[in-house]
């Protein structure tokens, strides 16, 4: 990529960054000034109880009174790019990048499917189906899910049990191609 092919894109990338903080600004000025004038806010415990966890009650409440079977999945919710990240990583090292955000989606997808019906999803990889990851069975990908809901609420231990899992299968797959 030549350096003004870079810069343009810098242009665009810095624009809409500028038009959703000025979005915000516009929208949330008034509580954002509150905010800031708080001293009480110096430490990540103040923060969390003062932000997040009333967010997770608000979410919880507007799910709830929707109707709305994820609920259930408010951690998954809340963090979501934090489980989109640690999926994608993982196929990143044993596939590449390519189509890892579509196949991490698939998974977590997959994930609240399986919660609802008891369906493993498909793993079967038909000719175009891009967005399956190649390697791990259903059954160990959505384990690996939950337990990265686990670790988010102290449970480490299945978390490493679940990763050693997948990173077995991902190993196996592709050293055997070598």
């Amino acid at each position: 990529m030549s350096t003004k092919e870079k810069k343009v894109l810098e242009d665009i990338f810095s624009r809409l960054l500028g038009a959703r903080e000025e979005e915000i600004e516009a929208a949330f000025g008034d509580i954002i000034a509150e905010i800031a004038k708080r001293n009480d806010l110096e430490d990540p415990d103040s923060l969390y109880l003062a932000f997040v966890y009333p967010f997770g009650d608000i979410l919880d409440a507007a799910l709830k009174k929707r109707g709305s079977v994820l609920q259930k999945y408010q951690t998954l919710i809340i963090n979501h790019w934090t489980f989109k990240n640690i999926i994608e990583k993982i196929i990143v090292d044993f596939e590449g990048s390519a189509c890892c955000a579509d196949k991490s989606s698939w998974l977590i997808n997959g994930f609240i499917e399986y919660k609802k019906s008891s369906k493993l999803p498909d793993m079967v990889i038909g000719e175009e189906e891009f967005w399956k990851p190649r390697f791990g069975r259903a059954a160990e990908w959505m384990e690996f899910i939950e337990s990265i809901d686990k670790l988010l609420h102290g449970n480490w231990r299945n978390f490493v049990v679940a990763l050693q899992c997948i990173i077995k299968a991902g190993k196996d797959k592709y050293s055997e191609a070598k």
